[in-house]
């Protein structure tokens, strides 16, 4: 250094032109997997998370999604439900046919893990567990996912999304689960 002029080109040469050296081997690094942190405007945490699900999940095979046979939704479970809801003082007002509805759209699957329901596997669960049965706060699966409710997010979406994508029952799971930790 010759003069106080030099000293901010010194100071970038330590500190500046490292750092943009890291980053392009950073993005060096993410464009093997044909993903760019400026292009896509993500964070490298979110860049590590696609790289993971890209590398984790090539062979995986995804659950069948084949149509259930139809079938109406038992009415007695309707006074179990009511019953649980008057002990818990939430409202209810459920309605068969909204269930039988719920039942149509997901062709007969679990709204969680995609197997197969019958009249006998087939539960309504709550979707906001502060809110009682009612329509718009249900989500049709099956009695093994209702049982699993109790169990860690995390560990209940390794557990059955297999592809760890987030869709909208995900989306809906993580809400419930913060809600419910809220309140």
């Amino acid at each position: 250094m010759k003069s106080i002029k030099d000293l901010p080109i010194w100071y970038n040469n330590l500190d500046v032109v490292p750092f943009t050296k890291a980053i392009k081997a950073q993005r060096e690094l993410f464009k093997r997997f044909d993903l760019d942190m400026f292009a896509d405007r993500v964070s490298l945490p979110g860049l590590s998370e696609k790289v993971m699900y890209q590398t984790c999940f090539n062979n995986l095979q995804y659950p069948d999604k084949k149509p259930a046979n139809e079938f109406q939704y038992p009415a007695k479970r309707m006074a179990g439900y009511k019953s649980q809801d008057a002990k818990a003082k939430r409202n209810f007002s459920m309605t068969l046919e909204h269930v039988n509805t719920l039942l149509q759209k997901q062709k007969y699957l679990c709204g969680l893990c995609y197997c197969r329901l019958t009249a006998d596997t087939a539960s309504a669960d709550r979707i906001n567990n502060n809110v009682g049965h009612i329509d718009g706060n249900i989500l049709v699966s099956c009695v093994k996912c209702t049982a699993r409710k109790d169990m860690s997010l995390k560990g209940f979406g390794i557990r059955s999304c297999l592809s760890l994508t987030r869709t909208d029952w995900c989306i809906a799971l993580i809400r419930r689960k913060r809600t419910s930790t809220l309140r």
